[in-house]
């Protein structure tokens, strides 16, 4: 299972205050909470945008697939796998990577292995995997 994402929230003093006398009422358990509640609903606001059908078409309308180019799309968590990499491989078939929530990428797969197969990426959410490839994912995402 993947973990939560620490992050780190610069707030004025006043809106900070807010918060912690909501919270000392009793309308929310902890900061965390709060700001969990408020992200959840900002997120419901935006949903036309963001939802998993909307998400969906706009992963269709941007990217051809070819035959030198396989397309992988995931909403949630997509686990690239050694097996996976090593088709690609074999088949001279590059991978156009898009993913919203988490790629995680086994850590048996080496980074000269994603130099060969990975043609573009974009990765909204977490990357995890061996440090390097998670470096070259990041890299690749900013090469567009």
């Amino acid at each position: 299972m993947i973990e939560q994402e620490k992050v780190t929230l610069n707030l004025s003093i006043v809106d900070l205050g807010k918060m912690d006398y909501l919270v000392e009422q009793g309308f929310y358990s902890n900061r965390s909470e709060f700001m969990r509640t408020a992200i959840r609903n900002q997120l419901k606001v935006h949903d036309p945008i963001v939802s998993d059908e909307s998400l969906r078409g706009k992963m269709v309308s941007v990217t051809t697939e070819t035959p030198d180019v396989r397309n992988i799309w995931a909403i949630g968590v997509f686990k690239l796998d050694k097996a996976l990499v090593e088709r690609q491989l074999r088949s001279a078939t590059k991978l156009s990577i898009f993913v919203v929530g988490a790629l995680v990428v086994d850590r048996e797969i080496t980074l000269s292995m994603m130099r060969e197969v990975v043609s573009t990426a974009k990765i909204y959410g977490s990357i995890s995997g061996h440090p390097d490839v998670v470096k070259f994912m990041k890299e690749a995402m900013h090469d567009d």
